[in-house]
Protein backbone atom coordinates (compact mmCIF):
# COMPACT_ATOMS: atom_id res chain seq x y z
CA UNK A 1 0.00 0.00 0.00
CA UNK A 2 1.36 3.40 -0.99
CA UNK A 3 1.30 6.36 1.33
CA UNK A 4 -1.61 8.75 1.09
CA UNK A 5 -2.08 12.04 2.88
CA UNK A 6 -4.87 14.47 3.50
CA UNK A 7 -4.92 17.69 5.47
CA UNK A 8 -7.62 19.33 7.54
CA UNK A 9 -7.92 22.26 9.91
CA UNK A 10 -9.14 21.93 13.48
CA UNK A 11 -9.00 25.21 15.31
CA UNK A 12 -5.60 26.69 14.56
CA UNK A 13 -3.98 23.31 13.92
CA UNK A 14 -3.31 21.69 10.56
CA UNK A 15 -3.74 17.94 10.85
CA UNK A 16 -1.98 15.76 8.30
CA UNK A 17 -3.63 12.33 8.13
CA UNK A 18 -1.18 9.76 6.76
CA UNK A 19 -1.95 6.18 5.78
CA UNK A 20 0.04 3.38 4.21
CA UNK A 21 3.81 3.07 4.22
CA UNK A 22 6.45 5.75 4.78
CA UNK A 23 9.54 4.47 2.98
CA UNK A 24 12.56 5.67 1.02
CA UNK A 25 11.62 7.24 -2.28
CA UNK A 26 8.53 9.03 -3.39
CA UNK A 27 6.69 8.60 -0.09
CA UNK A 28 9.29 10.36 2.07
CA UNK A 29 9.87 12.98 -0.65
CA UNK A 30 6.12 13.65 -0.91
CA UNK A 31 5.89 14.05 2.86
CA UNK A 32 8.81 16.50 2.87
CA UNK A 33 7.27 18.49 0.01
CA UNK A 34 3.89 18.60 1.75
CA UNK A 35 5.39 19.94 4.98
CA UNK A 36 7.52 22.51 3.13
CA UNK A 37 4.39 23.66 1.30
CA UNK A 38 2.41 23.97 4.54
CA UNK A 39 5.23 25.91 6.19
CA UNK A 40 5.57 28.25 3.22
CA UNK A 41 1.85 29.01 3.49
CA UNK A 42 2.27 30.02 7.13
CA UNK A 43 0.99 26.91 8.88
CA UNK A 44 2.88 26.83 12.18
CA UNK A 45 0.97 24.19 14.15
CA UNK A 46 1.11 20.88 12.32
CA UNK A 47 -0.02 17.58 13.81
CA UNK A 48 0.74 14.28 12.10
CA UNK A 49 -1.87 11.55 12.52
CA UNK A 50 0.01 8.27 11.99
CA UNK A 51 -2.87 6.05 13.10
CA UNK A 52 -3.23 4.42 9.68
CA UNK A 53 0.50 4.08 8.91
CA UNK A 54 1.30 0.38 8.81
CA UNK A 55 5.06 0.52 8.12
CA UNK A 56 7.93 3.00 8.43
CA UNK A 57 11.43 2.05 7.24
CA UNK A 58 14.65 3.69 8.47
CA UNK A 59 14.45 6.35 5.76
CA UNK A 60 10.89 7.04 6.77
CA UNK A 61 12.07 7.57 10.33
CA UNK A 62 14.89 9.82 9.14
CA UNK A 63 12.44 12.15 7.39
CA UNK A 64 11.02 13.12 10.81
CA UNK A 65 14.46 14.38 11.85
CA UNK A 66 14.78 16.37 8.63
CA UNK A 67 11.30 17.84 9.07
CA UNK A 68 11.98 18.70 12.70
CA UNK A 69 15.09 20.66 11.73
CA UNK A 70 13.23 22.40 8.91
CA UNK A 71 10.44 23.43 11.27
CA UNK A 72 12.95 24.60 13.86
CA UNK A 73 14.86 26.76 11.39
CA UNK A 74 11.62 28.34 10.15
CA UNK A 75 10.59 29.12 13.73
CA UNK A 76 13.84 30.99 14.30
CA UNK A 77 13.29 33.22 11.23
Amino acid sequence: MHMTTSTRQVGGVTIVDISGRIVLGEESAALRDLVCDLLSKGHKKILFNLGDVNYIDSSGLAIWSVLSRACGSRREN
